[in-house]
């Protein structure tokens, strides 16, 4: 079997004894991918694999057109929690399977969430840039957490990791999710004195803190480690200028610096590159799931290949049997055997 992983450093992403078990299973193509490649270099790049890892910094959108370029492609396994950077509906439709690699980033995001609430409750990056520019810092009072209430919403691993570790601060903790025994999005933000998303981006989740929903949170602080584009950027900004909310905290993912100039800008915003869950423990977690995750399709993909050669044999071999025996027909009330001139009209 062809098996083609992309990644930042191509083979250097992993350790030799990866690198064997990927081997394994076959013929490997490593493609070394810091940018998103071109349409006819991806499929170049992809051609003949029936297995392939993709990452979010080397995959181009995908489409119909393009998976039609890539007939043998049987699965596709992403290194990601987060999948919304790849259309899985496009491959779903084109019959190809894809997995992911959830819960490797749990502590990591959930420690650098409580890092980014610090960061806006204390000004820390205010701070930061006064001391060096030499402005005043006696503006700079914060506030402590203890007996603050936190809003979770979306009570899954990171979330309720997050709410762990803010008991830990004296924090009271209120969670929404889909479930219906927690509490309503409403009353969440409505409560809260600082609010942390945790939920997906999908089609349910897109677009849905509007503006009507961000005034129910009356100078709360928010915190988003899941997907920027849980909230539209304009919203977020009006959100702020009728301090509906008094600042935000943000990974800005995937999203380029200079599409977001008036958010990285404003005064009441911390916003840092994707590296909520960059920690060293979480890339080893990571490329480890990632590794087994392509294993584990590898293995079943060899197998389900190696079952329909067997039946293909199984088939053949009857189909030969058949031919070698005499077809008797009756014709009035006779049997004989049927010769080669005639058995295509007896059959």
């Amino acid at each position: 079997m062809k098996i083609a992983v992309m990644a930042a450093k191509g083979s250097r992403s992993f350790t030799e004894s990866q690198r064997q078990c990927l081997e394994s299973l076959g013929e490997v193509k490593y493609i070394e991918a810091f940018r998103p490649l071109a349409r006819a270099d991806f499929i170049s790049a992809l051609h003949g694999a029936a297995l392939v890892g993709l990452t979010p910094r080397g995959t181009p959108p995908l489409d119909v057109v393009l998976l039609k370029s890539l007939p043998s492609l049987k699965a596709v396994v992403i290194p990601t929690t987060g999948s919304e950077w790849i259309d899985t509906a496009c491959l779903e439709k084109a019959g190809i399977r894809w997995e992911n690699v959830p819960g490797f980033s749990t502590d990591s995001t959930a420690e650098f969430t409580i890092g980014l609430m610090l960061s806006v409750v204390r000004k820390i990056p205010l701070a930061i840039q006064r001391s060096r520019d030499g402005g005043r810092t006696d503006t700079l009072i914060g506030r402590e957490l203890k007996g603050q209430t936190l809003g979770v919403i979306g009570w899954g691993n990171i979330g309720s990791r997050v709410g762990e570790l803010a008991r830990a601060f004296g924090m009271r903790v209120m969670a929404h999710d889909i479930l219906p025994s927690f509490q309503n999005l409403d009353s969440v933000l409505k409560e809260s004195d600082i609010v942390s998303l945790h939920v997906p981006l999908n089609v349910q989740t897109k677009g849905l803190f509007t503006i009507e929903r961000l005034s129910q949170m009356k100078g709360a602080i928010l915190l988003n480690t899941a997907r920027p584009g849980l909230i539209d950027s304009n919203v977020l900004l009006e959100a702020l200028q009728r301090n509906f909310i008094s600042g935000y905290a943000f990974d800005y993912g995937y999203l380029h610096p200079e599409d977001i100039q008036s958010l990285l800008r404003h005064p009441k915003i911390v916003a840092v590159p994707h590296i909520s869950w960059y920690t060293r423990e979480a890339v080893a977690r990571e490329s480890e799931g990632w590794v087994e995750k392509i294993l584990e399709v590898g293995k079943e993909l060899i197998s389900l290949a190696s079952a329909a050669q067997d039946h293909g044999k199984d088939s053949a071999q009857r189909s030969a049997k058949c031919a070698d025996k005499k077809v008797i027909v009756k014709s009035s009330g006779k049997e004989k055997p049927v010769n080669d001139e005639n058995r295509e009209r007896a059959e």
